[in-house]
């Protein structure tokens, strides 16, 4: 109910993998459905992203942190019938099956779900103004984009190491030489189909720098009337998610 596409590439994976990256998923979906809630304010978001990292521990889930996180959040979220809200609201479940896992398997998560809400602290705060999120450059993509995907490339491709006999620790290497510039590209993707449905949240990803090269703001890609201009801004951000990307993180 809260994925679209992931869920079901989770199907065909190792059963001894399936638990853990759905649990994944699940966690870095909470994560993100706080910092793209603009309806609540940015230090209140920074606070709640800063609890939630407090859950995550070597040993297992911290129970206590756990129930504070859920305390702080909008009393309206448990009672929301929305599935992304629902599923922070009820956290403490995916929590309870996580710390089941073994330790090998739940320090990749740990790790990279941690590091995945430090940069959404990060751009919660400093990228938002009179009510709009907005990148600057070309850099503050790469660097948005590396904190909400390419730390799931690293995750993933730890994951698939540690439960895959057949992959050497030279394969390994190479895998992970890449899979930050995949996730990003994949996120870069991600931008460009959403485009309009972020605009209606008051969100815009594609970097001033990108829109202003064409004479265009970043609020008025969506205007028909400026069709032409936003055509080649896209055209610039395709050619990023399929080249530039991958040179930055070879």
């Amino acid at each position: 109910m809260v994925s679209r596409t992931f869920a079901l590439n989770i199907r065909i994976l190792p059963e001894a993998l399936q638990d853990t990256i759905r649990l994944a998923y699940l966690f870095m979906r909470i994560a993100d459905t706080v910092e793209d809630d603009r309806a609540m304010p940015a230090a209140q978001r920074k606070e709640l992203l800063d609890q939630y990292c407090k859950c995550f521990a070597s040993e297992g889930p911290v129970w206590g942190e756990v129930d504070i996180f859920r305390a702080m959040l909008p009393a309206s979220w448990k009672e929301e019938s929305h599935p992304d809200q629902f599923l922070v609201a009820h956290c403490q479940l995916v929590f309870q099956v996580f710390a089941t896992l073994p330790a090998d398997l739940r320090h990749p998560v740990d790790e990279r779900v941690k590091e995945m809400c430090s940069g959404m602290v990060h751009y919660a705060v400093q990228r938002e103004e009179d009510g709009w999120f907005r990148l600057r450059t070309r850099q503050e993509l790469f660097d948005y984009c590396y904190f909400v995907a390419g730390t799931v490339g690293l995750m993933l491709t730890d994951l698939f190491a540690s439960r895959t006999a057949f992959i050497s620790k030279a394969r390994k290497e190479r895998l992970r030489s890449r899979s930050v510039a995949f996730g990003l590209g994949l996120q870069m993707v991600n931008i460009a189909r959403d485009i309009p449905a972020d605009w209606g949240r008051r969100t815009v990803f594609v970097p001033q720098e990108l829109c202003e090269a064409h004479g265009i703001s970043p609020e008025a890609l969506p205007d028909p009337t400026r069709r032409a201009q936003s055509a080649k801004v896209l055209t610039d951000l395709i050619r990023l998610a399929d080249h530039e990307s991958l040179d930055l993180f070879q």
